[in-house]
């Protein structure tokens, strides 16, 4: 154990159950158990804030509607600071917190002027004050726990080079978290959870190495004793997990099933959309490396600029240029932009001061991307059909997409101007490949500064008109939405202001007076053919 930490470690429990077998159910589970045996306080960790409302669910699915209702927070929504009896109507005294692996490293942006700064001002301590510190026996979970592979420590067990690409912050918050809550009962989940040994440095509740194990000397001497004994040790080392309990990885069974491989998926169509992916790709990365290749010239204008100031010269005019284009700009008008256009020229603005390698690594990553959403977009007309043919004969039909390309099409919502709450009717599906090449182009080439006045180019500004409302209002709700499509539209010149977006939200809301149904809204194309 820690000097610094007196009550002894409590062992773990790593659930690797295979896809479909019901994890988050299986973690409400424990969460009713530990309900039941009085543990009031429990936290829940995962990927995504859109598992909450699944984590939700698996707990009304087990009776626990109340609690779900009201004993459930979302860290992320939570303010910072010590969390006070009263703070939402004293439902905080005990329950749940779902927090994200992203909000574990959040910090306090901005002191107010009575702070002085300290363990509230992040989440990872206010969570840790919330338990009770080193007497909480509640449930400390980690779903989707690979998040937290990447980990390198030190012969104390603490992560060390946290920030680098061996070690990221995430992982370093998972261990810290852990150390600072030794009696903790910690459950490890994943179906994916150890690729390599040195992805189970986070795992250290397992008894795997530490004081009184066949490692006493750390995580370092088990990896070095599984790494002699090669692939075999690592298989009777989950045996021997599972022989204890800390371990149970089941899957679904195949008993009884047949696999057939469907040749024949791409039409002609689809081969030409795929070979003219395939030249665009070609003449991206040619642009990509001329795109590298100016950057690093700015980055050496930057570098004599700042010489040449420290001396009292001037930068010479090519170096002025270049610093013109690349660098930063008060020439943006941010009062007039939308809150999608102001998060698109912050976009821009970092993208710009990324470096080569950075740029490189992106084209890469996006490349796979949009290839993999191509694929399996060319396998949904024989998907569909063969689907269609199983329920003619009386089967049941699963369908397992790779990729859904969900965080694209709230990408491009957002762009068109919807929230989360807005019900619209798209004219077209959105294209994942088409928004992760817009991104691509957006994060390789970024714009330079926009200049007052200056619009953005129409490809860029989705076009929005409210069709209809979807309840019957008074007559100044349909004029309010006539003269807000009729703004939209035809005075595309003008920038909207805030008081034109106050007059598009009110028709899309019925205004003050008018009906309170939400507008049903279209939105056109993201691009222009």
């Amino acid at each position: 154990g820690d000097d610094e930490i007196k009550a002894p470690y409590r062992c773990g429990f790593l659930l690797g159950d295979g896809a479909g077998m019901g994890k988050g159910r299986t973690l409400a589970g424990f969460v009713l158990e530990n309900l039941a045996r009085g543990r009031k306080k429990h936290v829940w960790v995962s990927v995504s804030s859109d598992f909450y409302d699944d984590a939700k669910r698996d707990l009304k699915d087990l009776c626990l509607s109340d609690f779900a209702s009201t004993k459930c927070h979302l860290l992320g929504k939570l303010p910072y600071g010590k969390f006070k009896p009263k703070d939402l109507g004293g439902s905080l005294d005990e329950g749940l917190i779902f927090a994200t692996y992203r909000s574990l490293i959040g910090n306090k942006r901005k002191k107010s002027s009575r702070s002085r700064g300290g363990k509230y001002d992040n989440r990872l301590g206010q969570l840790v004050d919330w338990c009770g510190g080193e007497d909480f026996d509640g449930l400390l979970m980690f779903d989707e726990c690979h998040k937290a592979k990447n980990v390198t420590l030190d012969e104390r067990g603490r992560a060390k080079d946290v920030g680098s690409a061996d070690c990221t912050r995430t992982a370093a918050a998972v261990v810290e978290l852990q150390r600072l809550l030794p009696r903790a009962r910690v459950v490890y989940c994943s179906a994916t959870s150890v690729s390599e040994p040195q992805n189970l440095g986070f795992m250290s509740r397992l008894g795997l190495w530490g004081p009184g194990t066949e490692h006493p000397g750390g995580f370092h001497q088990f990896l070095t004793s599984v790494g002699k004994l090669g692939c075999g040790a690592l298989e009777l080392h989950a045996m021997h997990l599972k022989r204890k309990g800390a371990l149970m990885a089941r899957t679904l069974s195949y008993e009884g099933c047949h696999f057939d491989v469907l040749p024949n998926v791409m039409d002609g169509k689809i081969e030409n959309v795929y070979d003219r992916s395939a030249d665009l790709w070609m003449g991206l990365h040619r642009a990509m490396l001329n795109s590298a290749e100016e950057r690093k010239a700015y980055q050496e204008a930057l570098k004599r600029y700042d010489q040449a100031k420290a001396r009292g010269d001037t930068a010479t005019p090519e170096d002025e240029e270049l610093l013109a284009v690349w660098g930063d700009s008060d020439d943006e008008d941010e009062d007039d932009m939308t809150e999608a256009e102001l998060e698109a020229s912050q976009y821009r603005k970092r993208q710009r001061r990324n470096k080569p390698g950075v740029v490189k690594s992106l084209y890469w990553g996006a490349h796979q991307r949009y290839f993999r959403s191509l694929c399996v977009a060319a396998k949904v007309d024989l998907a569909i059909n063969t689907a269609r043919e199983a329920l003619g004969d009386g089967h049941a039909v699963v369908i397992g997409l790779q990729s859904t390309g969900e965080a694209r099409a709230k990408d491009a919502a957002k762009q068109a101007g919807l929230d989360g709450n807005d019900e619209a009717l798209l004219e077209e599906f959105i294209s994942a490949p088409k928004e992760s090449l817009q991104r691509t182009l957006q994060s390789i080439f970024p714009l330079p500064p926009r200049p007052r006045g200056v619009k953005s180019p129409d490809f860029l500004r989705p076009k929005c008109a409210i069709l209809s409302s979807s309840t019957s209002g008074s007559s100044d709700s349909s004029d309010k939405a006539s003269s807000t499509e009729a703004s939209t539209d035809d005075n595309d010149d003008k920038p909207r202001t805030r008081r034109s977006r106050a007059a598009a939200r009110g028709a899309k809301g019925g205004g003050k007076g008018g009906s309170k149904g939400r507008g049903r809204v279209c939105y056109s194309k993201f691009f222009e053919d």
